[in-house]
């Protein structure tokens, strides 16, 4: 997977033709009955996120490490799909990681800076694992839970849960 400075126009195109990306991008908000697949794209401040199994390989391998791996009650499944993504997007915030000491948002930073991504940019998500911040892990949990038809879950952002920034994301089991 590599990142992709692509025409704002044509990112956008995108996102309008993908159903779950349009809705998502209008209203901030995914059901729990409206699966997240591969070509999700979530348009953001900084980047344009990109969830594709099929072309980004680090996200493929996670799903393939989850499917192996899952213990057979539901509760404990999802679970373990939490501290899998947790711990793929870098841990918990002063967990240092691969940058000790370093906060989530500034390996993120240090991340898009190696990716050369200056402008608002196509990001697969596989490129965020260790530095992922809460709108890249709550995105990647629905996603991951979705593809595992675990249990329901919604994405909801934008402050319609909490008064944070509009890219402020959560999932809800």
């Amino acid at each position: 997977a590599k990142v992709a400075n692509r025409p704002l126009a044509g990112v956008r195109r995108d996102i309008e033709l993908h159903p779950a990306s349009a809705r998502f991008h209008s209203d901030r908000v995914l059901a729990s009955s409206e699966r997240l697949g591969d070509g999700f794209r979530a348009l953001f401040a900084h980047e344009v996120l990109l969830l594709d199994a099929t072309a980004d390989s680090t996200l493929a391998g996670l799903l393939a490490f989850v499917r192996q791996c899952l213990p057979p009650s539901k509760a404990a499944a999802v679970a373990s799909v939490a501290q899998v993504i947790s711990t793929a997007m870098g841990g918990a915030e002063g967990g240092g990681g691969a940058a000790v000491g370093a906060s989530l948002d500034d390996r993120f930073a240090q991340r898009l800076k190696e990716l050369r991504l200056y402008s608002v940019g196509e990001l697969p998500i596989g490129l965020v694992f260790g530095c992922g911040l809460q709108r890249h892990r709550a995105v990647l949990l629905k996603y991951v839970i979705d593809a595992l038809r675990l249990c329901d879950c919604a994405l909801v952002g934008g402050g319609l849960l909490t008064r944070q920034d509009a890219d402020h994301l959560e999932a809800v089991l």
